[in-house]
């Protein structure tokens, strides 16, 4: 009523609440990310392989750092070693963002309401 009272057009003020409703919207559905949050099932398979896979592979990367004479082939055998859990805490990392898509940078709020929208 303020919008219009001072003068606005009708079709200025309608479409400023369909903009405020579909950020509204979007909000809300970044919500159920921190609501609901991952699926137990995914989480443990990706702490699971994070830990597993290096170990697993170990023996193998062994047998690739022993072929050479040289310490290059030990050198990528352990590079390659670290490589290989490098997805999997990309996905971690991935998911703890997806959980909190209101927290800051620096881990510190968890509050959607510390958002600063005049930034």
């Amino acid at each position: 009523d303020v919008l219009r009272l001072s003068g606005l057009p009708a079709p200025l003020i309608a479409s400023a609440m369909g903009h405020l409703k579909t950020a509204h919207e979007a909000f809300e559905h970044l919500r159920q990310f921190s609501d609901y949050r991952t699926p137990s099932g995914i989480r443990a398979f990706i702490s699971v392989c994070k830990y597993s896979i290096p170990i697993l592979l170990t023996p193998y990367f062994a047998h690739l750092g022993w072929q050479g004479e040289t310490y290059v082939h030990a050198i990528l055998a352990i590079i390659s070693g670290g490589l290989c859990t490098f997805p999997f805490l990309l996905l971690n990392n991935l998911q703890l963002s997806l959980e909190n898509p209101f927290c800051q940078s620096d881990g510190t709020s968890f509050d959607p309401d510390d958002i600063k929208l005049d930034e």
